[in-house]
């Protein structure tokens, strides 16, 4: 598996694929990034708002994403990651109707 490091950086550079064990057992597949190219233009730019922060006790381990499909941030644990792949599983448009950089 990838190191903690370089999975955060391809989710900075690109669209990924995932694979996590939920909390509850489950498995769950993600597409993600933390790119703002792919995540402008959604109006969920900010992580967080203070008004929905949540506060917990920072986990060096939890990753921030933005997932694609869902259009809405999501979080996992490194520890709990199955599989993660650079590239789309599925075809994912950057804007509604928009190009990408446009």
């Amino acid at each position: 598996m990838e190191s903690i490091e370089t999975i955060k950086r391809d989710l900075f550079e690109n669209i990924c694929t995932l694979e996590f064990t939920k909390k509850n057992g489950e498995t769950r597949k993600l597409i993600g990034t933390t790119n703002m190219d792919y995540i402008v233009g959604t109006g969920l730019q900010e992580a967080k708002t203070e008004e929905t922060r949540v506060y917990t006790k920072k986990n060096p381990n939890n990753i921030s994403v933005f997932d694609v499909e869902k259009k809405a941030w999501r979080s996992f644990n490194y520890d709990s990651l199955e599989s993660f792949y650079t590239g789309l599983a599925v075809s994912v448009p950057v804007y509604e109707g928009e190009e990408k950089g446009v």
